[in-house]
């Protein structure tokens, strides 16, 4: 039988979510071969990567014979086949609201409310990170009409957001995406406050005493959001929990604090970010 291969990239919110099941399910590490799809570079928007994923997302997932294309049913998979059993998610609730568009840690990342934020995520690389993308799919573009269709898709949304950190955009351009930026974090600060303790355990995890399938999601979306907030802080701020609490305006919920403590003693937490936050 075909070794399962897993498409990843290190810094991406939602390929952490399989590094942590396969961790935390107990897979030998040759169990699963991983192969790196640079996101920076755009190597996701090509032709090869599509004939794999038509979404153009990661995770991804080639296992028996199918495709897996998008992290719910990639984390699933690797669930259902785990070594170790009884992992089997309880809590699909939980998982869909972190997926939920107005939740999307991928926007939380690239959002910008005011100049000043935009300027500290220029800083932070952002701008080669929009440009080098932007350029790949228009060269993608050139080459492959029968891709038309994926290409007129993404083209615009990829050349707006190179626009605003080059610099290019419009006021009005820039005005409508400080805009946006704002409600998005409004949205993500009230799902923290208002929703989110109420789906945490008062000790241990949500699928139990260790962590389970709603567990690798909500880990992952919690660390991007925790990583954004210290991203645009100022580089006194060394504890995670004081840059969520900025950003929130308040003190975080104690549900939130002994959940983000339980993850950050897991060795398998410390070893999908070993190299920081993302």
């Amino acid at each position: 039988m075909k070794i399962p291969v897993l498409y990843v990239y290190p810094p991406s919110v939602w390929a952490s979510v399989p590094e942590l099941a396969l961790i935390e399910l107990g897979y030998h590490p040759d169990a699963v071969l991983r192969r790196v799809v640079d996101l920076s570079e755009g190597e996701n928007l090509g032709p090869d990567f599509y004939e794999i994923n038509k979404r153009a997302t990661l995770p991804a997932l080639e296992a028996d014979g199918k495709h897996y294309t998008s992290t719910i049913e990639v984390t699933k998979y690797l669930v259902e086949h785990a070594p170790t059993p009884g992992k089997t998610g309880q809590h699909q609730s939980v998982i869909d609201a972190v997926h939920a568009e107005e939740l999307d840690p991928n926007f939380a990342k690239i959002a910008a409310r005011c100049e000043n934020e935009l300027g500290k995520k220029q800083e932070l690389g952002l701008e080669e990170f929009a440009t080098e993308r932007y350029a790949a799919a228009v060269q993608y573009a050139a080459h492959r009409p029968e891709m038309q269709a994926f290409y007129e898709a993404k083209l615009p949304q990829l050349e707006e957001l190179h626009a605003l950190y080059a610099g290019s955009a419009s006021a009005e351009q820039q005005q409508a995406f400080f805009q946006k930026s704002t409600m998005h974090w409004q949205a993500i600060n009230s799902f923290i406050w208002e929703k989110l303790p109420h789906y945490l355990p008062h000790t241990g995890f949500i699928e139990g005493p260790e962590p389970g399938e709603a567990d690798f999601h909500v880990a992952a979306w919690l660390t991007r959001i925790v990583a954004c907030c210290m991203d645009t802080q100022s580089t006194n701020v060394n504890d995670e929990m004081q840059a969520l609490a900025r950003e929130l305006c308040d003190e975080v919920p104690e549900e939130v604090d002994r959940y983000w403590a339980a993850w950050t003693q897991r060795q398998s937490w410390r070893m999908v970010y070993r190299d920081g936050l993302h």
